[in-house]
């Protein structure tokens, strides 16, 4: 992060005030972390030690994750990526809206302190966004950037009627039994995405970098049958199955990686 206004932040003050928003005495850490973080089951908020870190930054962090500690369930955030196999990348993205709206709802003071946070994070690229196609990025990454951006100005837009209406339900999410089944559903819906953009790479190659070690997959056909993805290193013995398409396992793995 560059550029930013600092100041020394007291951490000491900056617990207290997380304590009084979760109205309920929950641990506070201040480490060298890349993100903060909440943990709904031992009721730890960590908060980054960052080299350019401000006031805005602090109060944007806090906030969004005291909405966490005040509306994400234990229980049914636990059953719902290990008894319901829903991908936690997709349930974090679709709870953060949620709770970031209601958390505003409950402190309505606290929304001057998302617009400045959000800002300063966007304006040094703290999403990694510069220079990137924002448009061929999966729904659930470009609805994550819309969603945090849109509390200064989102730099996407949604045409597609499927895609408008995904859009509405999340700003209208209320219950954590709505983000289930919401985030159920782009799970799949973003798994067929992924594979129809494997298959156009397959046909048509990545014609914007053609640079040397740049394919996504190898085939060997002697002395043995192999495929293998160079990005998650998953191997399949198969490779006329995925040559006709079959390509399940590969985008299983896929996304298995990025929720890591």
């Amino acid at each position: 992060m560059k550029n930013l206004k600092t100041n020394k932040i007291n951490n000491n003050a900056k617990s207290y005030l997380a304590k009084l928003l979760a109205t309920e005495n929950i641990s506070v850490e201040h480490k060298k972390v890349k993100t903060a973080y909440f943990d709904v089951k031992s009721r730890l908020l960590v908060l980054p030690i960052w080299k350019d870190m401000n006031e805005d930054i602090t109060d944007l962090l806090i906030a969004h994750e005291v909405g966490h500690a005040l509306f994400t369930p234990q229980s049914g955030w636990e059953e719902s990526i290990i008894k319901r196999k829903i991908p936690k990348s997709f349930l974090n993205v679709i709870e953060d809206a949620r709770i970031e709206k209601l958390i505003k709802r409950k402190y309505p003071g606290l929304s001057q302190s998302f617009i400045r946070g959000y800002r300063d994070l966007i304006n040094n690229n703290f999403f990694g966004t510069k220079d990137k196609d924002l448009d061929n990025m999966l729904l659930i990454d470009r609805l994550n950037i819309h969603f945090k951006s849109s509390h200064v100005e989102s730099p996407l837009k949604f045409t597609d009627s499927y895609e408008s209406d995904v859009v509405s339900r999340m700003e209208k999410l209320e219950t954590f039994e709505d983000v289930i089944e919401l985030a159920d559903e782009l799970s799949k819906y973003c798994k067929e995405e992924q594979e129809q953009k494997e298959r156009i790479e397959d046909l048509s190659g990545d014609y914007s970098q053609i640079t040397w070690g740049s394919q996504i997959r190898s085939y060997v056909f002697h002395p043995y049958n192999m495929v293998k993805d160079h990005r998650t290193n998953f191997e399949s013995s198969q490779p006329d199955k995925v040559f006709s398409g079959h390509l399940d396992e590969f985008i299983s793995e896929y996304l298995k990686k990025r929720a890591e």
